[in-house]
């Protein structure tokens, strides 16, 4: 079985790998668009609800390896 701390650890990693590049803002402005946001403007892992409540939406980032 997996250890939660293991994966949790592994994660903080990858994020730790990020390279911001011109593709990050239009992300950005997208998630805002479908995730609620706290007063301080920071997005929450709340999906933003849509035809009286019932529905979300997504995104898919699409791009050839490599990119």
């Amino acid at each position: 079985m997996t250890n939660p701390t293991d994966i949790h650890r592994q994660i903080q990693n990858l994020r730790k790998m990020h390279v911001p590049d011109e593709r990050d803002a239009g992300v950005r402005k997208q998630l805002l668009r479908l995730l609620e946001v706290d007063a301080d403007g920071e997005i929450l892992s709340v999906p933003c609800r849509f035809t009286n409540g019932k529905q979300t939406r997504g995104i898919a980032v699409v791009e050839p390896a490599g990119v």
